[in-house]
């Protein structure tokens, strides 16, 4: 009897799209665009000081020192993964996301960010919620947490607090996975499925993950 082999799996974010999303909205207006997309698809993350200032207002807000952001979610579960699979073709898709907090009494997911000045409108066009949506079905909420200033310190005296709320759409499902597909017609357009196979394959570890073996 001949073993059925099992399906390669591929991983799938909102970031991953979110980056796509972006390189749509800028093509015309920035030379580097798509590098930006590809440098995504292959885990050469760059940190900068804005994206380190927003990690460390988010490790502020877990630890107390941002007033009512950190009273909203001092005693929620953190950091918790949300997974989903998906048939398609020849491979399976991980579908997964990490939320900063939910309040699974309310049915509420928190998101924290670091931004410099509030737009209400800013998280329409992202899928970020969308994702959060449908990797927890049980969740009609999800409220991003913002703090609000200049980038020169994330003292919360010199901070303004704000909130953004999506409820859950009805069509929950189908906008994902019409995001996904779109996602992939993307990447065969522009020959870049192999390389997200390469560096999507489930299993691979990163970069920093394998930085971090090699100086143990």
């Amino acid at each position: 009897m001949v073993e059925k082999q099992k399906k390669p799996i591929y991983k799938i974010s909102s970031s991953l799209i979110n980056s796509w999303l972006y390189y749509e909205s800028v093509k015309d207006k920035e030379e580097d665009a798509f590098q930006k997309v590809v440098d995504r698809l292959r885990n050469e993350y760059k940190g900068n000081y804005f994206t380190d200032m927003g990690e460390e207002f988010e490790a502020q807000v877990y630890a107390g020192a941002q007033g009512i952001l950190s009273d909203i979610v001092k005693d929620l579960p953190h950091q918790i993964w949300g997974v989903k699979w998906i048939e398609l073709g020849d491979f399976r898709i991980r579908v997964a996301g990490c939320v900063d907090a939910i309040d699974a009494e309310n049915n509420i997911i928190y998101d924290i960010k670091r931004v410099a000045k509030f737009d209400e409108n800013k998280y329409e066009d992202s899928v970020q919620h969308l994702f959060y949506f449908w990797l927890f079905p049980e969740v009609e909420e999800v409220i991003y947490l913002l703090g609000v200033g200049p980038f020169n310190s994330n003292n919360s005296s010199g901070l303004e607090y704000k909130v953004i709320k999506y409820k859950r759409p009805d069509n929950i499902e189908e906008l994902v996975l019409n995001y996904i597909l779109l996602y992939y017609e993307f990447l065969v357009k522009n020959n870049l499925m192999e390389v997200y196979k390469e560096f999507q394959k489930f299993g691979n570890k990163r970069p920093e993950d394998k930085q971090k073996e090699e100086e143990v």
